[in-house]
C-alpha cells in the first residue's frame, strides 16, 4: 500500500463479477483515488471510504441512485467512463479489426459505461443508446460478425460519444 498515505481499509469483494471490479477500477482511477487488489480484496486509503462507498454503490445499484449529483462530487468519474469509452471506440474504428487489445480495451469500457449513470448534461435516453450501442459492438466482436458490421457498429458509437465528449 505504498501509494496510499492514509491507513489501509480492505474490501471483501468475493461476489463481484470481473466486469464489475473493471467498472469499479475505472471508477476509482477516473476520480483519482489510489487503490490495489490482493486477490478478493480491495486495498483503498481509508480516507477515501466515502467516495469509494459511492463507486460501490453505483456499480451494485444503478437504478436507485440518481442520475445527477446536486455536488457534481463524481461527475469527473462518469466523464472518464464516458471519455475511456470514446478513446476505445476511436482507436477500434481506426484499428484492424484483429487488433485483439483494441477489442479488449473497448469491451472493458463499455462494461463500466453500463454500471454507471448518464454523465450530468446528457439526457437518460441518451445515454442508454450509447450503453445499447457498446454492447451491440463487445457482441459484434465477441459473436465474430463480419467486419462492415463491426465497422458501421463502432463508427456509430463512436459517432454519437463525439458529440458528447
Amino acid at each position: 500500500m505504498d501509494a496510499m498515505a492514509d491507513e489501509p481499509l480492505v474490501y471483501d469483494m468475493e461476489g463481484w463479477e470481473p466486469e464489475e471490479r473493471t467498472a469499479l477500477g475505472l471508477l476509482l482511477d477516473g476520480a483519482g483515488i489510489a487503490y490495489s487488489w490482493d486477490g478478493d480484496e480491495l486495498w483503498v486509503a481509508e480516507a477515501a471510504e466515502d467516495q469509494v462507498d459511492e463507486l460501490m454503490d453505483r456499480i451494485e445499484f444503478p437504478d436507485a441512485l440518481e442520475a445527477v449529483d446536486d455536488d457534481g462530487g463524481d461527475d469527473e468519474a462518469v466523464y472518464a467512463v464516458m471519455s475511456d469509452l470514446y478513446v476505445a471506440a476511436d482507436r477500434l474504428a481506426g484499428a484492424d479489426l484483429l487488433d485483439v487489445a483494441a477489442a479488449a480495451e473497448l469491451a472493458q469500457a463499455a462494461s463500466a459505461a453500463l454500471a454507471v449513470p448518464p454523465p450530468y448534461g446528457v439526457a437518460p435516453a441518451q445515454w442508454q443508446q450509447v450503453q445499447q450501442l457498446a454492447e451491440g459492438v463487445v457482441a459484434a466482436i465477441e459473436g465474430e460478425a463480419d467486419d462492415d458490421t463491426v465497422r458501421r457498429d463502432v463508427a456509430a458509437l463512436r459517432g454519437l460519444l463525439h458529440r458528447l465528449v
